[in-house]
């Protein structure tokens, strides 16, 4: 009888372990076979669009960028950025001919680009929106320039739209928001 029961226990001690590892083994499929069926050369189109609305909702102004990000990198990680704008040319001081440039415009940067699965994916997002105040045209001295920045870590569903950013105006009621749609490239 001690011989069976000790038999018993080894028996059960064995089986557990190979157990253990077989469901590990089986539950990583899933996500393996989303990464395969994105291929190694699978690209995604990130759409940012930059919008304007008033205190009821009512877009006044929009622009629309567009970049392509591959899901496997071939050095580092990847990233992307787009960089759309004027430079701006600032007086040093009121009597002097020498200028100084301001940079200003929309300007997106994209890294860490992580494939989640087969219809999420996950990125370090940084967006920077600039433009001349145009409330103070003709008034003395340089121009003014509104900037507003945002830096986030966002997940996003393959196909859906989402604003990832958004502030207030500072000198109106007026409110600035980023768009993101990320699509796979068939």
């Amino acid at each position: 009888m001690k011989r069976m029961l000790g038999f018993a226990v080894v028996m059960v001690a064995v089986c557990l372990p190979g157990y253990g590892q077989q469901a590990t083994a089986a539950e990583s499929k899933p996500a393996a076979s989303a990464m395969q069926e994105l291929g190694k050369d699978q690209s995604f189109r990130l759409t940012f669009v930059v919008r304007e609305v008033d205190e009821n909702g009512k877009t006044l102004n929009s622009r629309e960028y567009e970049a392509m990000i591959g899901s496997i990198p071939h050095q580092g990680a990847p990233n992307i950025s787009i960089r759309n704008g004027v430079r701006v040319p600032i007086p040093t001081s009121p009597t002097s001919a020498q200028f100084t440039y301001q940079d200003v415009g929309a300007n997106f940067d994209i890294n860490s680009f992580t494939v989640m699965s087969s219809n999420r994916v996950a990125m370090n997002v940084g967006a920077n929106i600039s433009n001349i105040d145009t409330a103070n045209k003709g008034t003395s001295g340089p121009p003014l320039i509104r900037e507003n920045k945002w830096l986030g870590n966002e997940q996003m569903i393959l196909g859906e739209r989402r604003v990832i950013f958004s502030s207030d105006d500072l000198t109106s009621k007026n409110k600035l928001q980023v768009e993101l749609k990320v699509t796979r490239v068939e």
